[in-house]
């Protein structure tokens, strides 16, 4: 009996133990409104908006101690705006101890916005509808009380977004969600549905936020917020960085690898010495790398180019190359230097006309070349200098189908600047003689005539004589009268030097007798210029039927 009586006594003592216990626990993490309350201190000699604005330097990271707990305030969300009546409530989120807890706060007794003071200002925003509206107005007809219940200013939008001015920029845009949904400001229910990011600064501390949505559920309001005055973001450096020193001392140039370093204009330093515009275009050409004494490779980053000038430029012609320093900060490099070619770079300063270049034939070309000793005014119809400067022929030959011209670019001074080899193509086809080539009897169908008188076979006539009276037949080319050289096997003019081809074989293929009597001959364009035609032109009228009655 006695035993018994000891453990109900025990089983009663934990009981009573356990709900001490438990309401101790409860009373340290559990936050009530006063405590919550103790942590805010506002002005009532001011308005709800500007009280309100007071709650972006309200630290989110600050451990408060109240009663011997640690409450930390996580976020303040701003709703039953009235400034009216002086009055909002805070959604107040954290931790107390520990463990987290929501609270609604209700504050009141602020400064009251007197009906003027309020109307001022929504006709300060709302001038512009104002004027919009002036039609309006002026036939008797004002903005009822009902449609001015259905807007909202920017200050009350903008009283609804709290953030810790204490954090970043990337820290308080990561948690925009939490202000979408319902709010309620001055008797208005205000629906957010749309936050965008149109801009943000970290280095300035600074965002532009475009927000969207309705109000009561009936007119929609687009409206652009500007923040301001938080905690700038450090850069950090990369790990491998080497020192300024090392940053000059260990550096190296390249072009950079989607950079044409033809494009630059070297032009404004190598003739008209403008070495600081240069040094500033260069810049954007190049990538320039250092390294600590541990080699580790590292290029300049966008920051870095910022604190980075290129100085002492100079060209040097024999090898080729642009020679410079780099100072990052205060320290210089030694000369360092990129290949650079000035005659290609100034080979860009001329075009190829070749709409100029279609209507000749490139042979025609190399032997008007060959006959008068210089580019004459074919090469500047060809090759055309940029306005300011001239081109200068030296040489040309044939290359493939095209020519290798050899020139000069001087200044208009006459300053030479480069010397560049330029190949011109897309010259007039071969294959056009098939149609442009028109071939006569002359002097050969009056010889071939005469001997008919003997009774000879025409077609076997035609083959004994043909090889040697090539140069008896008449040739032109877009009416222009054309020669063939049987000891060379040419066919050219002596006015129209550009009008020449070599290698000009010629071969008999049939004589053909027409429905009207008279006879066409088929000769083969065997190859030109050295190059295989085999098209079939036909000799027409060689012979009429009247040529063979005589």
């Amino acid at each position: 009996m006695k035993i018994s009586k000891q453990i109900s006594y025990f089983c009663v003592l934990t009981v009573i133990l356990i709900a001490c216990h438990r309401n101790i626990e409860d009373e340290f993490t559990t936050v009530t409104p006063d405590e919550l309350y103790s942590l805010f201190s506002f002005d009532t000699q001011k308005d709800v908006y500007e009280n309100l604005q007071l709650l972006n330097s309200f630290s989110t990271e600050k451990q408060y101690h109240v009663n011997r707990k640690t409450i930390v305030v996580s976020n303040c969300i701003p709703d039953n705006i009235d400034a009216s009546q002086g009055r909002f409530s805070l959604t107040v989120t954290g931790t107390v101890n520990y463990t987290p807890f929501q609270e609604i706060l209700n504050f009141k007794g602020f400064k009251i916005e007197t009906p003027d003071e309020r109307n001022k200002n929504e006709d300060e925003k709302n001038e512009s509808d104002d004027k919009r509206n002036e039609s309006e107005n002026e036939s008797g007809n004002s903005e009822d009380a009902q449609t001015a219940s259905h807007t909202i200013t920017k200050e009350e939008l903008k009283s609804i977004f709290i953030f810790d001015t204490n954090q970043t920029v990337t820290v308080v845009l990561a948690d925009l969600e939490q202000f979408n949904g319902e709010k309620h400001i001055n008797g208005k229910s205000i629906f957010i549905d749309k936050i965008i990011v149109q801009q943000q600064d970290t280095q300035s501390g600074t965002f532009t936020l475009l927000v969207t949505g309705n109000v009561n559920g009936q007119k929609d309001f687009e409206e652009t917020l500007d923040f301001a005055g938080f905690a700038l973001e450090k850069k950090e450096e990369p790990v491998n960085k080497p020192t300024d020193y090392n940053m000059t001392k260990r550096a190296s140039i390249q072009i950079a690898h989607d950079k044409n370093i033809y494009e630059s204009n070297f032009d404004t330093f190598y003739r008209e010495n403008n070495s600081d515009e240069f040094a500033l275009q260069l810049k954007d050409f190049i990538t320039i790398s250092s390294s600590n004494n541990d080699g580790i490779p590292y290029a300049y980053t966008q920051d870095d180019m910022q604190n980075t000038l290129l100085t002492d430029i100079r060209y040097d012609y024999r090898d080729k190359k642009l020679c410079l320093k780099v100072k990052y900060k205060n320290d210089i490099s030694p000369e360092l230097y990129i290949p650079f070619d000035c005659n290609e770079y100034y080979k860009t300063f001329v075009t190829v006309n070749q709409s100029e270049a279609r209507k000749y034939y490139q042979s025609g070309i190399l032997h008007y070349l060959e006959e008068i000793g210089d580019g004459g005014y074919l090469f500047s119809k060809l090759l055309i200098a940029r306005t300011g400067f001239l081109v200068q022929y030296q040489s040309a030959s044939a290359f493939s189908q095209g020519i290798n011209y050899t020139a000069k670019l001087l200044s208009s001074n006459h300053q030479e600047l480069a010397q560049f080899d330029m190949v011109i193509s897309g010259f007039r086809d071969l294959n056009n003689l098939k149609n442009e080539l028109i071939i006569t009897g002359g002097e050969y169908s009056d010889f071939i005539q005469e001997r008919l008188k003997r009774n000879a076979n025409l077609d076997e006539l035609i083959r004994n004589t043909f090889k040697n009276n090539i140069s008896n037949l008449h040739f032109l080319i877009n009416n222009t009268r054309l020669l063939y050289s049987d000891s060379d096997h040419s066919l050219y003019n002596n006015e129209n030097k550009p009008l020449y081809f070599n290698d000009v074989y010629i071969e008999y293929q049939s004589i053909v007798k027409e429905t009207d009597g008279s006879f066409t001959m088929l000769v083969k364009l065997s190859s030109v210029n050295g190059r295989i035609l085999d098209e079939i032109i036909p000799i027409k009228r060689f012979l009429l039927s009247s040529d063979l009655n005589n």
